[in-house]
């Protein structure tokens, strides 16, 4: 409707939300019909890339404009964050020097000041003391501290510089795992599970091996949340796996916060330092009776990566998530050694991290997956 009464100022808030890839290119090729100006909020990439001309980056209350789309605005950004990191360390190695220097120059003058003090010298060495006494009148002592002064200013300068520096969060999440020691994870026999409303989900034999990396792809509604429960309450009781499901609802987030707070000293700050490298601040948890969506679901992340899994299951991993996190998370599973099943309408995402595409086609009001 709005891109029919073509309006001068089109505003559009995240809309390809939720949508399957098909629904979500239809949208793109809409939008790239309008020739006004238009204000877009999305952490879709793809869709941010092929209609932006410049992006507006918000990042902890700084406002950036960067020309080109989003891709070619995160690449200045990382070129900033490696200038940032060199000028830290220049900052430091300065601060460093500077505090040297001023610990030199304050043991000149506590030996300046001992050689001046009158403090058991014989009564009457008045050669001694009246040397001291004109050496008090020259004002060398003064000096001394005077200069001890200045380059003690120098170092709390530098310091200050350097703290400022290193005010960006470090970010940047390690997830190796580990590959598991069977030759398969699962294989289920071909068979088929219900949908509702009388529909079917048929699929044939699947096998997952402990090097795969699949995508799981389909419309919405076809059945791809439903395979991902039915193949993992299938799997081993024990296996080492990190889950992420589609949606958390209230309950099942306050079980995950709690289950984080009744962890162990050390487990909880790992958990919280892995969060912190996911872009977000630790103490939301700490200070909210309950964190927003994408908080939870990066929790979720930070507190299965410790029991190094030889298996990731992610159904729709971006939701919720900003764009900075999306790129943390993507980077994270590109190192990561083990097995991933994953479902997204990215398909930047899935493009760079899986090797093998399982996809679900409708017949008919059934639904059918190809290996």
């Amino acid at each position: 409707m709005a891109l029919w009464r073509n309006p001068a100022l089109l505003a559009v808030d995240e809309p390809t939300n939720h949508l399957d890839t098909e629904a979500a290119s239809l949208v793109r090729d809409a939008l790239g019909t309008y020739r006004g100006l238009g204000l877009l909020v999305s952490h879709d990439r793809a869709l941010l890339d092929s209609l932006c001309r410049n992006c507006l980056f918000l990042r902890e209350g700084i406002v950036t404009l960067r020309p080109g789309g989003v891709s070619q605005g995160l690449a200045e950004e990382e070129r900033e964050r490696v200038e940032q990191r060199s000028i830290s360390k220049k900052l430091h190695d300065e601060a460093d020097r500077l505090a040297k220097e001023a610990e030199r120059r304050w043991r000149n003058l506590e030996g300046s000041r001992n050689r001046l003090s009158k403090r058991g010298l014989d009564p009457k060495d008045r050669d001694t003391r009246n040397q001291i006494n004109l050496a008090r009148l020259s004002g060398k002592d003064a000096a001394a501290v005077n200069q001890y002064k200045r380059m003690k200013n120098r170092v709390e300068k530098a310091e200050e510089a350097w703290e400022k520096a290193l005010h960006e969060r470090k970010q940047g999440l390690t997830l190796k795992g580990k590959r598991a020691r069977a030759d398969r994870l699962f294989a289920l026999e071909a068979g088929s599970i219900p949908l509702g409303d009388g529909r079917r989900l048929s699929f044939p034999e699947l096998v997952l091996g402990p090097e795969d990396r699949i995508a799981l792809t389909g419309p919405n509604g076809s059945g791809k949340s439903t395979l991902i429960r039915y193949a993992r309450i299938r799997l081993p009781a024990a296996l080492p796996l990190l889950y992420l499901p589609q949606e958390l609802g209230p309950e099942e987030s306050r079980a995950v916060l709690e289950g984080v707070f009744r962890e162990e000293e050390k487990i909880q700050g790992g958990i919280c330092s892995r969060f912190s490298r996911l872009g977000s601040d630790p103490r939301l948890l700490f200070t909210s009776a309950l964190p927003s969506p994408g908080e939870i679901r990066k929790l979720v992340i930070a507190r299965g990566i410790f029991c190094d899994p030889v298996l990731i299951i992610m159904d729709e991993p971006a939701n919720h998530l900003d764009m900075v996190s999306i790129g943390l998370l993507e980077t994270a599973l590109t190192e990561y050694t083990g097995a991933l099943l994953l479902v997204s309408h990215d398909q930047l995402f899935l493009s760079r991290l899986t090797r093998q595409e399982w996809t679900i086609v409708r017949n008919g009001r059934d639904s059918v997956l190809r290996v």
